[in-house]
C-alpha cells in the first residue's frame, strides 16, 4: 500500500477513536458534543493532505479527494475506501513484473 494512504488510514482511525472517546466522556459529564465538530474538521486536515497525496500518486484528482477528505469522517472514509480499491490493480501489477 502507498506510504501516505497508510498514514492516512492511521489518522483515520486515531481520528475516530479519539472522536467517540470524548465524546462519550462529554456525554458522560453532562457536556453537549457539538463543540466537537470544529476541532474534528480541523483535524481532518492533516489526514486529507495525506490522501490527496496518495491520489496524485495513483493518478487521480488530488484536489477532488483532498476536498473529499476534508469534509469529515464519512467523507475521509468514502475517498479512503476509493483509493484502497484503485491501489489494488496497482499493487498486483507491480508484484507481477
Amino acid at each position: 500500500m502507498d506510504k501516505n494512504l497508510s498514514t492516512a488510514w492511521r489518522f483515520f482511525i486515531v481520528e475516530v477513536v479519539v472522536f467517540v472517546c470524548t465524546a462519550f466522556a462529554l456525554k458522560q459529564f453532562g457536556y453537549p458534543n457539538e463543540w466537537l465538530l470544529i476541532p474534528l474538521l480541523l483535524f481532518n486536515l492533516l489526514p486529507a493532505i495525506y490522501v490527496a497525496k496518495a491520489a496524485r500518486a495513483l493518478g487521480k484528482s488530488a484536489t477532488l479527494f483532498g476536498v473529499v477528505a476534508a469534509l469529515g469522517l464519512p467523507g475521509m472514509f468514502f475517498a479512503l475506501t476509493l483509493l484502497r480499491s484503485a491501489a489494488i490493480p496497482v499493487e498486483l501489477d507491480r508484484e507481477h513484473r
